[in-house]
C-alpha cells in the first residue's frame, strides 16, 4: 500500500483526480469536495473523531482513502489535542513539546489502521509559494512540523502543473521550483478530465 501526496494551485483539479483512484472514499476536511468532478463516497469531517472513530469494517468497501486536505486534517488533530489537554498548547497559539509528539502519533495511528486495512492513501494538499533569493518554490501549504510530518509519511509526491495552453499533467520529479517524491521514476502523466480518464490516478497508484 502506498502513501501519496498531491498538491496545487487552488482550483487545478486535486479533489477531482483524487476521485479517479480505485473504489475511492474522501474524508472532506476542507468540506469543498461537492464542487469536484465525479464525485463519489465521502465523508464531511467535522472533528478530529470522525476520522479517528473510522473502523476497519466501514473502510472494507473501498480500494482507496483520500484525505482532503490534509493540512486542514492536522489543523483539526491540533484542536482536539489543545482541548483535552491544554499541556499540548504551546505558546502565541501553537503546540508545545508534548503536543507535537501527540501530533505524530496520532497520525501515525491513523495511517497504521488504513495501512493495515489494506487501503492506499492520498492525501490532497494545498500549494503555497516560498520565495528565497528571488526564486520561488511550490510546496505544500500546512505550516512547519505538520508539513515535516506529511513529507516523512509520503511514499511518493506530485503536483499538477498547468500548461500556457490550459492542459495539465502530473510531475512526480523534485525539482528547483516544487517539491516532490518519484521512487517509480515516472514521467510527466497528463491529466485529463475525469469525464475522458475516469481512472486516471487509480492507473499512477497501480504503476507506482
Amino acid at each position: 500500500n502506498l502513501v501519496l501526496t498531491l498538491y496545487s494551485a487552488p482550483g487545478w483539479g486535486k479533489t477531482s483526480l483524487a476521485f479517479t483512484a480505485s473504489k475511492p472514499l474522501l474524508l472532506d476536511a476542507d468540506k469543498g469536495s461537492h464542487r469536484a468532478a465525479g464525485v463519489k463516497d465521502r465523508v464531511i469531517i467535522n472533528t478530529w473523531a470522525d476520522v479517528s472513530s473510522l473502523t476497519t469494517e466501514e473502510l472494507e468497501p473501498f480500494d482507496t482513502v483520500i484525505i482532503d486536505t490534509g493540512g486542514t486534517l492536522i489543523t483539526k488533530l491540533m484542536a482536539h489535542l489543545i482541548s483535552a489537554d491544554p499541556k499540548n498548547a504551546g505558546s502565541y497559539g501553537g503546540m508545545s513539546g508534548k503536543g507535537w509528539g501527540n501530533v505524530n502519533s496520532a497520525i501515525d495511528i491513523l495511517f497504521n489502521k488504513i495501512m493495515a486495512a489494506k487501503k492506499d492513501l492520498v492525501m490532497v494538499c494545498h500549494m503555497e509559494e516560498q520565495e528565497k533569493n528571488g526564486n520561488i518554490t511550490e510546496r505544500i501549504d500546512a505550516s512547519g512540523k505538520p508539513r515535516n510530518t506529511i513529507y516523512r509519511l509520503s511514499d511518493a509526491m506530485c503536483r499538477i502543473v498547468m500548461n500556457p495552453d490550459g492542459s495539465r499533467f502530473l510531475d512526480f520529479d523534485p525539482r528547483e521550483g516544487g517539491y516532490g517524491k518519484n521512487p517509480a521514476q515516472l514521467g510527466r502523466i497528463p491529466f485529463l478530465h475525469p469525464d475522458k480518464a475516469p481512472d486516471t490516478l487509480a492507473v499512477v497508484l497501480a504503476q507506482i
